[in-house]
């Protein structure tokens, strides 16, 4: 199965997210740093306009595309809030979109703890709707 690899990255700087066009590492080891390319018109020659800024660890957040689209056709990333209602007992919950290194997938998860929620069946999940992410709208999370 082929998947699209996409990010996005919430720059801690300017309090914005970006969906991101080119990842470029930056070799020098002192800065520990990326610069983030981010959709932009493409210079008059065709060449990508690398003008972006450069963001040190800590001052961006890298998400991953799931792969996966809510009931809207929206992408889910990794950091998305997203609410659903169980089909079987039409009950409503709200959870975080995050990737669970020990099982090598995307789960959600019980607002921003490491523990999986009970209603982690994706299949089941007809309904999920991307409603924020815990960077925009953390709001979303308060109970």
């Amino acid at each position: 199965m082929k998947r699209q690899l996409k990010f996005r990255a919430w720059d801690n700087l300017d309090k914005s997210m970006y969906q991101i066009r080119i990842i470029d590492f930056l070799a020098n080891a002192e800065i520990n740093s990326i610069r983030l390319v981010v959709p932009v018109p493409t210079m008059p020659d065709g060449d990508i306009d690398f003008d972006f800024p450069i963001r040190r660890d800590g001052e961006y957040e890298l998400m991953q595309f799931t792969g996966l689209l809510d009931k809207n056709g929206k992408e889910i990333y990794e950091s998305d809030i997203v609410s659903y209602t169980n089909p079987y007992s039409n009950k409503g919950y709200t959870h975080v979109v995050k990737y669970d290194p020990m099982w090598a997938a995307f789960g959600l998860f019980e607002k921003m703890e490491d523990e999986w929620c009970k209603e982690n069946d994706w299949v089941k999940l007809i309904s999920i709707e991307v409603i924020g992410n815990i960077y925009s709208n953390p709001e979303l999370l308060k109970s």
